[in-house]
């Protein structure tokens, strides 16, 4: 009988088909390995291309725009699919955009990165997708002037996720099992504590919808537009953009906030962001110019946020690429958003990104995959688990109840969409499944 083992191999990730017979077998292991990646900013600039439709490998962010779901291939580009009929994707186009992190959409217009450069392109007519424009080096510091001074120099940008596949004997493997490094398990399996953390860089908007048509994400976004501005992370700084031009955006700020700044969610007039040491709270009484509100600090753990009227749901995991060993969800009270106060804390296994629809609340735990809680009572969460789906290692979730209760979910072995009419009863619409082979 075959099965899948997911475990934590130090520095990768091991996929195995087993069928074991006594003491002599062997299993192809599917390898999630991280390479560092070296390019120049002119060869960045050149492998912006549009292509045609390819299937899914590595999954990442996920976004939903106007029937649209795009899908962001770590590192390499970003995926549009037909979702007029959730229970038939359909792969339209891939845009080819080397060191693509993270993007967001208005209007029909698609701002991305590439490490260094804003990338507009107009997506108006999906058979003629069109670049627009590069707004160059507005995401390089000052110190690092010396990159641009030589464009055609190669640096060292990120860990780049790369698939292999090998043979190993059943001795080998469960030797490999035995490696010290975060395993964990989850019934009967070993399951990746965190290095997908390199994937999750997408944000849910609840009250974040800002008017002019702009897109829905997960809930690990470092890209978020409210009104005529595009807010964008790095591990430090907010940088704002001005996108009234919206095929020209023109960056109008960049304000220092803290050290490992992580995700960014808005509601109302401030924004929330989660970082690895703690969530910050800004102002946007002056949207070309978010300022510091007040901060709440937490153990080192990766930390995306939701807030949902006057609390702030936040997961804090543990995992390589995030400090630490902590794994809860943290209910903090923001009625006084100038003093934001930790009110209580639930253990979790794993957990990743959250979506909140109505009273219910929908967390990926990673391992323990989808799980639903009621929080018409926030202090009960944890005693008010309705269901849960085991079956998946999750990592962000989307739910779109203007869309006939449409649920996204993404984890490692790809896309799940459901239908979440009864959150004690999802019913699932369609799978896109990520190629290994």
């Amino acid at each position: 009988m075959k099965r899948i083992i997911y475990f934590l191999f130090i520095g990768s990730v091991l996929f195995s088909t087993q069928s074991c017979q006594t003491d002599h077998c062997e299993q192809i292991v599917y390898t999630i390995e991280h390479q560092s990646f070296y390019a120049s900013v002119n060869s960045l600039r050149q492998n912006i291309n549009i292509k045609g439709p390819r299937a899914l490998s590595i999954p990442g962010k996920i976004y939903f725009y106007n029937d649209l779901l795009l899908i962001n291939e770590a590192y390499e580009g970003i995926h549009f699919i037909d979702n007029s009929d959730p229970s038939n994707p359909v792969f339209l186009q891939f845009i080819e955009i080397m060191g693509n992190t993270d993007f967001a959409i208005k209007d029909g217009k698609l701002y991305a990165n590439n490490q260094v450069d804003l990338i507009t392109f107009d997506i108006s007519n999906l058979d003629d997708i069109k670049l627009e424009s590069i707004a160059e080096e507005v995401f390089l510091p000052e110190w690092m002037e010396y990159i641009s001074n030589n464009p055609d120099q190669e640096h060292y940008w990120y860990e780049k996720p790369v698939k292999t596949t090998q043979v190993m004997t059943c001795k080998e493997f469960e030797a490999a099992q035995t490696v010290p490094g975060g395993l964990g398990r989850n019934g009967g399996g070993f399951f990746v504590q965190d290095d997908f953390a390199v994937l999750e860089t997408a944000v849910a908007f609840d009250s974040n919808s800002s008017s002019g048509g702009t897109g829905t994400a997960g809930s690990m976004a470092s890209f978020i537009i409210v009104g005529d501005y595009l807010y964008t992370l790095d591990p430090n700084t907010v940088f704002t953009f001005d996108i009234s031009n919206s095929a020209s955006p023109e960056k109008v700020n960049e304000n220092y906030v803290g050290w490992g700044l992580e995700t960014i969610f808005a509601h109302e007039t401030e924004l929330y962001l989660g970082s690895s040491n703690g969530m910050y709270i800004l102002t946007l009484e002056d949207p070309a110019d978010p300022q510091y509100l007040s901060s709440i600090s937490h153990v080192g753990a990766c930390d995306p946020v939701y807030v949902k009227d006057n609390y702030a749901y936040v997961t804090l995991r543990s995992g390589t690429l995030c400090d630490g060993f902590t794994n809860q969800m943290d209910l903090v009270d923001i009625s006084d958003k100038t003093n934001p106060i930790l009110v209580k804390t639930f253990p979790m296994t794993n957990p990743h990104g959250l979506s909140i629809s109505g009273d219910e609340l929908y967390l990926c735990d990673g391992p323990d995959g989808l799980k639903v809680f009621d929080i018409s009572d926030p202090f009960s969460l944890s005693r008010n688990l309705l269901e849960e789906y085991p079956d998946k290692f999750a990592f962000d979730v989307i739910t779109l109840p203007q869309y006939d209760n449409l649920m996204i979910m993404i984890g490692i072995q790809g896309l799940v969409q459901f239908d979440y009419t009864n959150p004690q009863n999802l019913k699932e619409l369609s799978t896109i499944e990520a190629v290994w082979e």
